[in-house]
């Protein structure tokens, strides 16, 4: 997992991809919706696999509940 700053968004990398994931902030804009971010530098995961995004240019802290394809969570 990476905080791509830059691009508003955090990007899950699998082992030996030559390219990431997008799984949070995908949208491709920044901004203050539920779904966007603006400016993250940091992540990290609870216990139960919830993803927390600080989303520095919002001045919060975001969740994330991660899903895989077949609609469980991970």
């Amino acid at each position: 997992y990476s905080v791509d700053t830059s691009n508003n968004r955090i990007v899950r990398w699998a082992p030996n991809a030559c390219i990431g994931e997008c799984i949070a902030g995908c949208s491709g804009t920044l901004g203050t919706m539920p779904h966007q971010l603006n400016s993250p530098v940091s992540l990290a995961f609870d216990s139960q696999g919830a993803l927390y995004v600080s989303d520095s240019g919002n001045h919060r802290i975001q969740r994330f509940s991660l899903l895989n394809t077949n609609g469980q969570y991970f």
